[in-house]
């Protein structure tokens, strides 16, 4: 089955749900490549999700849950980034990445993080008071949300406030809070 989609300019890139693999067509549906399996540099192992930078023009590949891959527009491999904390999601705003931890790393203390050039630059969604995840792995949905080139929006299903990740800014801004009747998912009881 596909897990992700993306569509730019006039290629359609496709991440299966079962095998991970990573496929690209044009428009017309016609087979352009597919991303190596393996362990080798330039291969994938396991690919949790993808993304692309329109202002790098690059797939961001997520690999194994620490690794970053970064292949140009035609599949050939460009970099490598081990990342420091588990990550299960990626979107892109302008030159930043924004990284989701789905409580697989219990020592992270947060759920969300934005890095430019290998550099933290913020993390969002502390875990604190968060009962329910304390002891288990969610898989959430996905948290990410394109709202123009350079904004993306961000929320998790423990919250009521989505967050604003614009390339212009070096955080996570509240967009918008839902009214759940005077309560917040955000406060504890």
């Amino acid at each position: 089955g596909v897990y992700k989609v993306i569509v730019f300019e006039e290629n359609i890139f496709i991440l299966s749900a079962l095998g991970g693999e990573i496929m690209a067509f044009d428009t017309t549906g016609k087979f352009r490549f597919k991303l190596e399996k393996g362990r080798g540099p330039g291969e994938i192992l396991y690919p949790t999700d993808i993304a692309l930078s329109e202002t790098r023009r690059q797939l961001l590949v997520l690999d194994r849950y620490r690794t970053l891959k970064t292949f140009n527009l035609n599949g050939k491999y460009v970099d490598s980034e081990h990342l420091n904390n588990v990550a299960l999601y990626i979107a892109t705003s302008g030159e930043k990445n924004i990284y989701f931890d789905s409580n697989f790393d219990k020592k992270n203390k947060f759920y969300g993080l934005i890095k430019e050039k290998n550099k933290n630059i913020c993390k969002f969604f502390p875990k604190k008071g968060d009962k329910l995840c304390e002891k288990s792995n969610l898989i959430y949905p996905y948290p990410f949300n394109k709202f123009d080139e350079d904004t993306v929006l961000v929320y998790s299903i423990f919250s009521d406030t989505i967050y604003s990740v614009c390339s212009t800014q070096n955080e996570a801004f509240p967009f918008y809070i839902l009214n759940n009747m005077g309560k917040s998912m955000n406060q504890s009881e």
